[in-house]
């Protein structure tokens, strides 16, 4: 992707389309695209509004079809304008190489098929699969280009690669620190200015420097305006500066210029002094500009309190301080000269911290200009720094938890970069890199491909990683030894994480947070669930998740729960979407046989038709896929459960079913149970490992014999262990 100028940050997604499911959203989006494609043709083939009407087709076939979005499509609103928000959501996905226009790219077409490149040793280590393995390696392939021909060599950036690089060096670094340097490198810096960067954190990370005194040292300088925009700056404050001179007053200047019916003026102030939400911002800098300059020129008290009055106008001060940095003028002072002490005072207290002064009210008027650039600049990045944190959550291999980036598996990470021949920084073109369809960018690699490094090299990493790891295990002797190895590791990661975050008391007030639940998303109970877990995904996805927890705790620890989840957890280990098709939530491995537990917050009246058919086929598929023939049974656990429901699953047991792949394969039956999450709290309440007693309670309502089914099997089974 490239800059749009020298000033602005670099944007990985677009900030109306924030996702912690990039993961699993992004390929729905993809799937939507090649459909409408097939159908309907690709959007190059139209042109002018034929082609916004195609696209407003899309995105509105997407909205009807998919729980992406919480808006009206344009049949029902016709302020809506889908069009230009299929336009902007597209290319969201295309800088990350899965769509060039809204066509699917080699890569795109891998990953909604199912067929993208097996995973190497290093990946099969980090412990992912081939939808976070796809992500990761867009990523760690994605370079920042600097403005020019595409045709021609560009310098550019690779943010992160250089991430990686900067969580080696320092762990648990702020989030808002990285995000902000990451956004404020530019690629036509040197190899030793983003050493130096890099290196020069420390005192920020050791406590003994401000991040910002840091910041705006290294990295605002780069910001400065091309000399043409500067003129034009001057040329524009000074043009106010000969109408203050002349005696035109506020008014008139409001009247001829700022509200003239031709808008003349303020599109050419709005040229330079640019905001992207409208002429009316653009107003408010031009009417502020007027009552600065005029206290500058004429150094009278009116002036003064006439220049403190109008920036403490809510609107304009919002729009100022948005883009000139919070308090571009200390807004007291009776007197000239009381307020002219106030800025003094400022300025001094700015330099004390190493903070750049601001220039409003004694800089020129290219040191005006300046301050905007650089504001803006820092005001963007904090708009667009968090869907780095949200990629890099899908990447699996940087935590973001409790505000910190912390590289996992870092040991191996040091390794793999000794070896790897990429740098940060390079040039080429990015015609050829990232915009032919052919091109490496488009196309599918491994990561340690991606990191150059060679096979004999990652033979060298392995082999020094088995070595590592048998001191501290000796069972490790094997490449096979060493995956199990580090599954064991990041389970154990999951387990401290858990605890700490979701201890037993924690988990039952979730859980009747979760049975208070009205079942609308974005409700304030829904907020009031996903506060206390994680906003990547609402209640009904969190109650998965913590129904394997609750249940980890009914086994008093004693079951595999992260081996258990089939549930997308991000690199916080917190849920980001549901098990893939085919899967049930949670399997939980008992040895002589198995559970599957399934969880859903529906009301009776929707159970029926939303989770027979699922459970029933998930217990099924279990029974007739597993090689030692023990049995898998099935655990419903619901806010309220339906008789109806309950009493079709105890049918089960009596009833032949097919395997939904393979037909040829069936089982003669399946013991399906059932668990209010009342019941599961009072279970959880007692204290005592109930998990197996539980099932067996249940697995005692299994006959041989079939026979009518009652209403009341459940409660006689349950009742005795809630007593």
């Amino acid at each position: 992707m490239k800059l749009a100028n020298q000033d602005s940050p670099f944007k990985i997604g677009d900030t109306s389309f924030r996702r912690a499911d990039y993961d699993t959203s992004i390929p729905e989006i993809l799937k939507s695209l090649d459909e409408n494609n097939r159908i309907h043709g690709s959007w190059s083939d139209f042109s002018g509004e034929a082609k916004q009407s195609a696209q407003q087709a899309w995105y509105d076939e997407l909205l009807e079809n998919s729980d992406l979005f919480d808006r009206q499509n344009s049949s029902t609103n016709e302020n809506t304008n889908d069009g230009v928000r299929a336009r902007t959501l597209v290319p969201i996905i295309a800088k990350l190489g899965f769509t060039d226009g809204n066509d699917l790219t080699a890569i795109g077409r891998s990953v909604i098929d199912g067929t993208t490149q097996d995973l190497d040793s290093v990946e099969q280590l980090i412990n992912l699969d081939s939808l976070s393995s796809t992500f990761l390696r867009q990523l760690l392939k994605v370079r920042v280009y600097e403005k020019g021909n595409s045709k021609t060599d560009c310098a550019y950036f690779a943010p992160f690669l250089y991430a990686l690089d900067f969580l080696l060096k320092y762990d648990h670094v702020p989030i808002r620190d990285l995000n902000y340097i990451l956004e404020g490198i530019r690629p036509t810096m040197t190899i030793d200015d983003v050493t130096t960067l890099r290196d020069d954190y420390q005192r920020v990370h050791s406590g003994n420097q401000s991040f910002f005194t840091y910041y705006y040292r290294h990295l605002t300088p780069l910001m400065s305006p091309n000399p043409t925009s500067e003129e034009t700056a001057e040329a524009l404050l000074t043009e106010i500066e000969s109408l203050v001179t002349q005696g035109v007053t506020a008014e008139t200047f409001n009247t001829q210029y700022i509200e003239a019916e031709d808008g003349e003026y303020i599109s050419r102030f709005g040229n330079i002094f640019k905001n992207n939400n409208g002429p009316h911002y653009v107003k408010r800098y031009a009417q502020f500009f007027f009552a600065l300059i005029s206290a500058r020129i004429n150094q009278t008290d009116s002036s003064i309190q006439n220049l403190i009055t109008i920036y403490k106008t809510n609107e304009i001060k919002t729009s100022i301080d948005s883009a000139f940095g919070p308090r571009p003028i200390i807004p007291r002072g009776r007197t000239l000269l009381e307020f002219e002490r106030l800025q003094l005072e400022d300025a001094q207290s700015r330099l004390a911290d190493d903070r750049p002064d601001s220039k409003m009210w004694s800089g020129s008027y290219r040191d005006i200009y300046g301050q905007f650039i650089v504001s803006k600049f820092t005001n963007n990045v904090g708009e667009y720094a968090d869907l780095i944190t949200r990629y890099l959550n899908v990447s699996r291999i940087v935590s973001s938890d409790n505000g910190l980036y912390h590289l996992r598996l870092k040991p191996l990470f040091a390794e793999l970069m000794k070896y790897t021949t990429n740098t940060w920084l390079g040039i080429d073109r990015p015609f050829d890199y990232e915009e032919k369809n052919d091109g490496e960018f488009k196309t599918e690699q491994t990561l340690t491909e991606i990191l150059g490094i060679s096979s004999l090299d990652l033979k060298s990493i392995i082999n020094n990683e088995i070595r590592k790891a048998h001191l501290d295990d000796p069972n490790v002797s094997s490449t096979k030894n060493l995956v199990e190895y580090y599954r064991q590791k990041e389970a154990q990661e999951f387990y401290d994480i858990v605890s700490e975050k979701f201890p037993k008391d924690k988990t039952i007030q979730i859980l009747r947070d979760i049975v208070a639940y009205d079942g609308r998303k974005g409700s304030v109970s829904d907020n009031v669930v996903m506060d206390q877990v994680t906003h990547n995904t609402n209640t009904p996805g969190i109650f998965e998740y913590m129904l394997g927890i609750a249940w980890w705790y009914l086994a008093e620890k004693n079951i595999n729960l992260y081996f258990a989840y089939n549930l997308r957890l991000d690199s916080n280990f917190m849920p980001t979407g549901a098990a893939s098709g085919g899967q049930g939530d949670i399997e939980v491995d008992y040895n002589l046989f198995g559970l599957l537990l399934e969880a859903t917050v529906q009301n009776k009246n929707s159970q029926k038709a939303g989770e027979l058919e699922p459970v029933i086929r998930h217990t099924t598929n279990l029974n007739t896929r597993t090689v030692t023939n023990k049995p898998w049974y099935g655990m419903f656990v619901a806010t309220e459960l339906d008789h109806n429901v309950t009493n079709i699953f105890h049918s089960m047991q009596w009833t032949t079913l097919e395997d939904s792949g393979n037909k040829t394969k069936s089982v003669d039956g399946v013991g399906i149970f059932a668990l209010s999450t009342s019941e599961l709290i009072t279970l959880l309440e007692k204290n005592q490992r109930l998990d197996e007693a539980v099932i067996e309670a249940f697995v005692a309502t299994l006959s041989d014999n079939s026979q009518a089914v009652s209403t009341g099997w459940r409660e006689d089974a349950i009742n005795p262990l809630l007593a």
